[in-house]
């Protein structure tokens, strides 16, 4: 923090200061402009719904997707159903982060007890989410599956409602 103040200073002295906060800031001031910051209840808002997985990686290597498996979410709870197995629980996000975090607990089936540290976003009709598998409280903090990792990086895309039913 001191070496930034010094800088600050030298620079403000050398009359730079300004081009070179006007470069440092302007990938963040980018990004703001870019992607307007959710609240915890418009991202839960979003995330509401049936969501097919369209691809996954896990350990940086493909995952086997044979069977249809839908992930729903309604209000603060999902229900993951995948032939042979089904997944209930609770779900947390904090949108004060950067990713935004969503942490699972799982209620029942293979997951009970235990909480899952995940970051989410949005890319345009998909929801991306990147969990943390081993165990531990350690977050994933991009949205990537590296070889040997424990992470496992899910695309879902939103089924769509059928008006006619």
């Amino acid at each position: 923090m001191r070496i930034a103040f010094f800088l600050t200073v030298i620079l403000l002295g050398t009359g730079m200061a300004e081009p070179v906060l006007a470069q440092t800031l302007a990938p963040l001031k980018a990004a703001q402009e870019v992607e307007p910051r959710e609240t915890d209840d418009s991202l839960l808002a979003k995330m509401q719904g049936k969501w097919e997985i369209a691809k996954a990686t896990f350990g940086g290597k493909p995952f086997p997707l044979d069977a249809k498996t839908v992930l729903a979410i309604k209000e603060k709870e999902y229900e993951l159903e995948m032939p042979g197995a089904q997944d209930k629980g609770k779900l947390t996000v904090d949108t004060t982060a950067v990713p935004y975090q969503l942490t699972i607990e799982g209620t029942e089936g293979p997951n009970k007890g235990t909480k899952i540290p995940c970051i989410v976003k949005f890319e345009k009709e998909q929801m991306v989410v990147c969990y943390q598998l081993d165990g531990g409280e350690v977050r994933p903090t991009t949205f990537e599956s590296t070889e040997g990792s424990s992470l496992l990086l899910a695309v879902y895309q939103r089924v769509k409602v059928d008006a006619g039913k």
